[in-house]
């Protein structure tokens, strides 16, 4: 299972109006709000849901970079609204430590350093490119390299930059700040065999699709009513390292995912994550996961400006914390996510570009994932959610589904 395209998140701005001073103050992982990632992921997964009934998936930890380095640059109503819609008390004291929270020596130490940051799932980089001839402010170039940990460059075209989106007309573009992250988990219980299973697309509606089988993994199960959830852990390196699991949450229902997306909506979220994560009773289960490529692209500015983030976009914009000249507006935030689940394990990626313009021993219980349900890839120790989504159809044109000769149903029950 290979992924070509990098997992990024890419910011292209045309900036503004005055210098001011940044504060370059951070706070401890101990003083940040434990829930802020699951909150901002709940709340714009479902928005981008209502509009996206089928398969979506995102990466809320690359929009919120984004947006943040974004809000370093801003002041007045827009901050406000920017610091509001990331769950947050203060932008600039809270947000430089959650953009480094995997940054090497954050998470190596001492000699290993170098070898042990090879190995760790998530890598991130952070890149600024400002166009000849642009002044940008210096208290906010300071800023944004203690976070990026690298000098601003020069660029000449914007298409140099961003080749995701090629039909983006980018010529009003004065910087540019590039986040390249990407996630690639090994699961810590491989899946040891595949067979041929229906999906359930609704009450009467199915899809044969290719089922990934473990026999005995040791995992607990959450019980949430009309759904359960349970995690997945990943292989570590190092026991320093974080402690990643892909969450699943599934209906009881074949047609139950609605009721899940309506209760994430309302907040659920981060209390179904801590369930999950410090559930007991690991036993033994009998799983069958699905294998799924999803891949969406969405144009994100509508539904920010839904979560609270209206300025930005409109003339009363105030990014005036970057650089001196003609105040201007973000005219196209775009991202696009892909992620490929199979039996070894999951690779995740991700751009978002944001435009500047003016203005047990018990027997093993069966879990069959048949029907549509919620993922999400979760860091159990800095509680980030990395990449959320729904799968509401495994199967892709052209996906292989096993021969006939290959374990049916009713040799693996």
């Amino acid at each position: 299972m290979t992924i070509n395209r990098i997992f990024s998140s890419l910011l292209l701005i045309a900036l503004s109006c005055t210098p001011h001073v940044l504060s370059s103050e951070t706070v401890t992982q101990d003083q940040m709000t434990d829930d802020t990632s699951a909150h901002f992921a709940g709340e714009l997964f479902t928005i981008i849901s209502d509009t996206n009934k089928d398969n979506v998936v995102l990466s809320p930890f690359g929009i919120r970079n984004a947006m943040g380095i974004a809000g370093l640059g801003v002041g007045g109503e827009t901050l406000e609204e920017i610091t509001k819609a990331m769950q947050l008390e203060s932008l600039e004291k809270e947000f430089p430590e959650i953009a480094g929270i995997y940054a090497p020596d954050k998470i190596n130490s001492g000699e290993m350093e170098n070898d042990v940051s090879i190995q760790l799932p998530v890598k991130q980089d952070l890149q600024m490119f400002v166009k000849k001839g642009v002044k940008i402010d210096d208290d906010f170039l300071a800023v944004a390299k203690n976070i990026m940990e690298t000098d601003c460059e020069e660029f000449g075209t914007s298409q140099e930059l961003l080749s995701g989106f090629p039909a983006v007309d980018l010529d009003d573009a004065k910087l540019a700040i590039l986040n390249t992250i990407k996630f690639s988990g090994r699961w810590g219980n491989p899946f040891s065999s595949v067979c041929s299973l229906p999906f359930h697309l609704g009450q009467d509606r199915e899809i044969q699709a290719v089922f990934m089988v473990n026999d005995e993994p040791f995992f607990a199960v959450a019980d949430f009513g009309d759904y359960y959830g349970f995690s997945l852990g990943f292989m570590k390196a190092e026991s320093s390292h974080p402690d990643f699991g892909m969450i699943f949450i599934v209906p009881k229902e074949i047609d139950g995912v609605g009721g899940i997306m309506q209760d994430i909506s309302e907040g659920c979220l981060p209390e179904w994550i801590e369930k999950i994560c410090s559930a007991e009773n690991r036993r033994s289960n009998k799983l069958y996961l699905p294998r799924f490529t999803i891949d969406t692209a969405f144009e994100l500015k509508e539904y920010l400006s839904l979560m609270g983030i209206k300025s930005a976009f409109d003339e009363t914009a105030d990014f005036s914390k970057m650089s001196p000249g003609t105040p201007l507006r973000i005219t196209n935030f775009l991202h696009n996510a892909k992620i490929d689940v199979d039996e070894y394990g999951v690779e995740a990626s991700a751009e978002t570009a944001v435009f500047y313009g003016s203005i047990g021993l018990r027997r093993p219980q069966t879990i069959l994932l048949d029907r549509p349900f919620v993922y999400l890839i979760h860091d159990q120790s800095n509680r980030q959610v990395l990449f959320i989504g729904r799968c509401d159809n495994p199967v892709n044109p052209g996906t292989l589904v096993p021969s006939d000769d290959q374990q049916k149903l009713s040799e693996c029950l």
